[in-house]
């Protein structure tokens, strides 16, 4: 099945995306990368729906009542309701023009669709959710330079297409962030640690706050730009940006995984910020630091607020009815903060919001948590909804790659692929790609299915959970990992009160104490060489369970799925045990930024019979010399 590539994503086939009053959503379902072709078959099987595959998602139309259907799908990992979507989105140009595309994007999502398929799976919103629409009356949120341009990091291509007015402004005001060496970003949180107590006492701002940028503004720009600040609702704590009017991420609330986050293979800086290794992908989920206004230090924060600009009404009127929260650590007027945390806790008849910008592209002239407090920004003035970055209702997602951009509201608060452990190892395999696993196994009711390298035992429970009818054995040589299992399966039994076809046992992959020809399937997950085993060992340890699944699976019928990391020895083992397996495809997919593959394999008709008696091979050399001279007279 052809994937496309998201920007090739035709948006007129959906019906979903036409109207707001219409019963038809569109949806997007994060999916292992190289296993979309098991959603879509997934979604065509369950839901009667043709989805639209894209790297690592898929798109398709649901009725809004059958939402809690699609939050049942094995394969999937979130979903995301979208509410619009657009090809040759004009973010490419100046950085004002981009600013007014982004902030009037605000008028074009079918918010009340999103809002009632949101209503789903999370309950009724307060009464008041669309009452107070009100029209935009300006361009664009005014950005704050003096903060965003000290979050960039220097080199990258926003950096590099900066106007020379900014980066004048940015040399004057700080550096920009730099990348910790991996030798010395544990002894710099080490001595930020330790300063923490007199930076505190100078700055006024608690211990408490964590991802703090080393670059500070100094005080006298912070007190200058206060007012600046104020009205275009940004919120700092130790000079770090957060928007508040955006409501990007917190590290309190994230609803997404740190591995969905972080399969990328990016970096995180230490101000919070993740920039890919080649700097071309730009995506930014901003992690601000916790809100300050329930910190136990917040008198810490008024210093000096004699000496400061005392706000004017109309600052504390865009700071009451649009939900800004405004903190600054070298001269803190917290006024407008307490007034919206009060407001926003009394406030309880219209929903609170964050916007996260994930962004990739390097034409772009602004950062993403600047496209992120545009398209914030509008919906606060819109709608008034206040911003929470803890406790919030809605989490907004914008989502532009290059010139394509959407919108959508997650319907997930937690991936669901963490659906079965409950103990866990080194070594874990999510639920979903244990099922896309299981799936391209095809198994049937009544099969045996083995998993002889089982660890956990995610794929005997998702298989006994996905596929009833079938039997799973599931075994491990290391007593923890057994340990392990066993835990697992006795949650999904005792806890979750569902019957398992499950036994897990200890043995010897390489001596599985099993009759000949007695399973019908075998799907495991071997070990990659890095956190579990060494690719040194994987030679010997392939070839000899190989060998032995060969021998105790049905000849013509039986089949197995590998997945591995170390494919070369998985290649080269193969060729030694043809007359057994028959290799019919194999697939790349990216687990944790790592690409592994996954070995389809069909069982010959051959009888396994072992010609070669007596002392078993002790060395890597030696067991491949055996096994070649064995495929020589086979061939012969």
């Amino acid at each position: 099945m052809k994937v496309q590539v998201i920007t090739e994503i035709d948006a007129s086939v959906f019906k979903g995306l036409l109207d707001d009053d219409g019963d038809v959503c569109t949806l997007e379902a994060t999916v292992p990368t190289g296993m979309e072709d098991v959603c879509v078959e997934e979604v065509r099987q369950k839901l009667n729906s043709e989805a639209v595959a894209t790297t690592g998602r898929a798109f398709f139309d649901v009725l809004v009542q059958d939402i809690p259907k699609v939050l049942q799908l094995r394969s999937v990992e979130n979903v995301n309701v979208v509410i619009y979507m657009q090809h040759n989105f004009p973010v490419t140009g100046a950085r004002e023009e981009s600013f007014a595309s982004l902030y009037s994007l605000v008028e074009k999502p079918l918010w009340r669709k999103g809002v009632r398929a949101w209503q789903t799976v999370f309950g009724e919103l307060p009464p008041q959710t669309f009452q107070h629409d009100s029209p935009l009356t300006i361009k664009f949120q005014e950005p704050n330079p003096l903060l965003d341009l000290c979050l960039m990091k220097k080199g990258t291509p926003v950096e590099v297409n900066l106007p020379e007015e900014l980066k004048l402004l940015r040399e004057q005001h700080g550096q920009g962030t730099q990348q910790p060496s991996k030798t010395n970003s544990k002894k710099k949180r080490k001595n930020k640690l330790n300063k923490d107590d007199d930076t505190s006492k100078v700055s006024g701002v608690s211990n408490s706050t964590e991802n703090v940028s080393e670059n500070r503004i100094p005080p006298s720009s912070s007190i200058e730009s206060q007012d600046y600040s104020n009205a275009s609702g940004i919120t700092t704590a130790n000079n770090v940006h957060s928007s508040s009017v955006t409501g990007q991420t917190s590290n309190m609330c994230s609803q997404t995984d740190p591995e969905r986050k972080h399969e990328s293979g990016s970096k995180v800086l230490e101000n919070g910020l993740e920039q890919n290794d080649d700097g071309k992908s730009n995506s930014e989920d901003f992690t601000s630091t916790k809100d300050l206004s329930n910190c136990h230090d917040v008198k810490k924060l008024k210093i000096s607020t004699e000496d400061l600009a005392t706000p004017t009404a109309n600052d504390l009127n865009i700071t009451n009815n649009g939900g800004h929260v405004n903190h600054n650590s070298a001269a803190a007027d917290d006024t407008g903060a307490k007034l919206s945390s009060e407001s926003a806790k009394k406030d309880c008849t219209v929903p609170s919001f964050r916007v996260t910008c994930l962004r990739s592209g390097t034409e772009h002239a602004f950062g993403s948590q600047e496209a992120a407090r545009q398209l914030g920004s509008a919906i606060n003035d819109r709608f008034s909804w206040p911003v929470q970055l803890e406790n919030y209702h809605i989490d907004v997602i914008l989502n532009i790659a290059t010139t394509f951009v959407y919108v959508a509201l997650p319907l997930t608060r937690e991936a669901m692929f963490r659906r079965n452990l409950v103990a866990f190892g080194p070594t874990n395999l999510r639920s979903t790609l244990s099922y896309s696993l299981m799936h391209l196994a095809r198994p049937q009711p009544g099969d045996v299915i083995l998993d002889h390298m089982c660890g956990g035992a995610s794929i005997p429970i998702e298989g006994s959970i996905s596929f009833p009818g079938t039997y799973h054995l599931g075994g491990d040589l290391d007593q923890r990992s057994v340990e392990r299992a066993r835990t697992n399966v006795d949650n999904i039994v005792l806890h979750k009160k569902q019957s398992l076809l499950v036994d897990i046992a200890q043995w010897d992959t390489t001596m599985l104490p099993l009759r000949d020809r007695c399973v019908d399937v075998v799907v495991s997950d071997l070990p990659f060489g890095r956190r579990s085993g060494s690719k040194l060992d994987n030679r010997v340890l392939y070839l000899r369970a190989l060998k032995e699944t060969a021998r105790v699976t049905r000849p013509s019928s039986g089949r197995a799925v590998l997945l591995t990391h170390d494919r070369n020895s998985m290649i080269k083992n193969l060729r030694l045990v043809k007359k057994y397996w028959r290799n019919r495809s194999t697939r790349t997919i990216n687990i944790g930024g790592l690409y592994a593959g996954v070995f389809l394999l069909h069982r010959t008709c051959e009888l396994y019979s072992n010609i070669f008696t007596g002392k078993k091979p002790s060395t890597t050399e030696d067991s491949i010399k055996s096994s070649a001279e064995e495929s020589t007279h086979h061939d012969a």
